[in-house]
């Protein structure tokens, strides 16, 4: 699904030309995104299985707490591009800048964030679609990609904090893999939860960032 959507919102993003700043992360710096609990267990066995630099201070982490607030807890503010999950990143952060939303009238909108460059094809404009001007093409959806994902497990369809979300999978994980086991009661030992190697999903994987440089997404 996130390599489905990243496609869509290339292609839409080359055609008009809307493109983030070089080097722009403002989003991640002034916020702390949601995710679902299926995005945060995706993230949280990426942390694990690349042993991810950032592991051990979402682990110890505080989201309610001295930790809590902005800016995410995966922003890298020395790094160029600023996410350290880009791969794994959640949904919202995918699609802010290049998505539509929907209105009360199930129309879709499209708002460029207010660090884009207005591109020539809006017509001055920085809401889509603009009125007395010639078509343009609308970008994906969030609310259909979010529905898709949700549908995974209605378990998991939650949407909380990502530091809360995935430090809380990061912890089921671990117990149920047994890293934890000699700090943890026999009752919260949870299921094994895998993500069978020889038979991934291809559309919950995104190998490669689909943005290249000077427009990548946050």
């Amino acid at each position: 699904m996130y390599a489905r959507f990243d496609r869509q919102a290339v292609r839409w993003a080359a055609k008009v030309g809307v493109s983030c700043p070089t080097g722009c992360g403002r989003c991640c710096a002034v916020t702390v995104p949601p995710c679902s609990g299926a995005e945060a267990q995706l993230i949280a066995l990426h942390l694990i299985e690349t042993r991810h630099p950032r592991l051990e201070a979402i682990l110890n982490r505080d989201p309610d707490g001295i930790d809590a607030g902005p800016p995410c807890p995966f922003y890298d503010a020395s790094s160029e591009y600023h996410c350290t999950i880009y791969e794994v990143r959640p949904l919202v952060c995918r699609a802010f800048g290049y998505a539509s939303v929907t209105d009360k009238a199930r129309t879709p909108v499209y708002r460029l964030c207010e660090h884009m460059p207005v591109p020539q094809s809006f017509a001055g404009s920085r809401v889509l679609p603009v009125r007395g001007a010639s078509q343009i093409a609308m970008p994906p959806t969030v609310g259909d990609v979010q529905a898709r994902i949700d549908g995974l497990s209605a378990t998991l369809a939650t949407q909380s904090p990502i530091d809360r979300a995935v430090r809380s999978e990061l912890h089921r994980i671990l117990i149920a893999r047994g890293y934890a086991r000699d700090e943890a009661p026999a009752s919260c030992v949870a299921p094994q939860i895998s993500r069978p190697e020889d038979d991934p999903d291809p559309e919950l994987t995104d190998p490669l960032p689909p943005f290249g440089a000077g427009a990548r997404s946050a």
